[in-house]
């Protein structure tokens, strides 16, 4: 009887082509959405004042005094920038605030 896996014939191989993954279609639109640069602006804006009085805050007493500034004064103005942010943030915009006074 003749041997099965001792076949002289050989058999065609085939040639796979390498798989690639499969590329999700990304979105792009022909214009950036500017909406998102202008608020990314404005945030950048409302942080700037609040990040040089941190940077100052970092600085040790006696070179806050030679710059005129005391360590609770700095305080105090990083707590009203919170709080003035907070409130801005919480009124949606084109409503008046409470306190704005008559428009004009």
């Amino acid at each position: 009887m003749r041997d099965v896996f001792s076949s002289t014939r050989k058999t065609p191989v085939r040639s796979k082509a390498p798989t690639q993954p499969a590329i999700e279609r990304i979105y792009m639109p022909a214009m950036p959405p500017l909406w998102l640069f202008a608020r990314l602006d404005r945030w950048l804006e409302r942080r700037r004042p609040s990040r040089s009085l941190r940077q100052l805050l970092e600085r040790d007493d006696r070179i806050l005094r030679d710059l005129g500034y005391s360590r609770a004064e700095l305080h105090q103005q990083l707590q009203a920038l919170k709080r003035s942010s907070a409130t801005a943030a919480c009124v949606p915009p084109g409503e008046k605030r409470l306190g704005d006074g008559p428009s004009r």
